[in-house]
This record gives structure tokens, sequence and C-alpha cells, in this order.
């Protein structure tokens, strides 16, 4: 059996972003994508807030999100439409 290192989302709704979240907190290479922009961002803000709760609360290091959130990458539409500037 292959080592898993690689996680796809798709969908970045409650259950997509919660998924994607525990996903890159395990290690995992974890790209979440959606067809809508606005929910990509808020599952980022959302993320980000939850990171930045657990180290306040002294669950995680303050280096784990840093190097969790590392892991994450930005869909190439979502790429593509800031680049144009589009949104």
């Amino acid at each position: 059996m292959a080592d898993i290192k690689t996680i796809a989302v798709i969908g970045a709704g409650t259950m997509g972003r919660g998924i994607a979240h525990v996903a890159a907190l395990g290690g995992y290479r974890t790209i979440l994508e959606d067809l809508v922009p606005a929910s990509l961002r808020k599952a980022e803000s959302e993320i980000r807030g939850n990171l930045d709760k657990a180290v306040e609360l002294k669950r995680v290091s303050p280096k784990k999100p840093r190097r969790r959130w590392g892991v994450w990458n930005m869909p190439a539409a979502l790429r593509r439409r800031r680049a144009r500037r589009t949104w």
C-alpha cells in the first residue's frame, strides 16, 4: 500500500473545511477546492481563526499552525482570478 502524502477536499463548506483542517494538522499536504471563491476565503479565515484559538488555549504550539498552514495549496482557479483581479 502506498503512503498517502496529499489529500484533496472538494467543497469548502462546513464539512469540507473541517476535513481539510484536520488533514493539514495531521501533516498531510492539503488541497481545498471549491467553485465559489467566497467559500474558499471563508474557509481560510475560519481555519486560521481555529488555529489561532488553539494556540491561545495552548492546545498546539505557536509554530505548528504556521508549519501546517504551509502545506495548504490554493486552488489554481482562485490563483487565476487573483491574478486577473476579476473579483
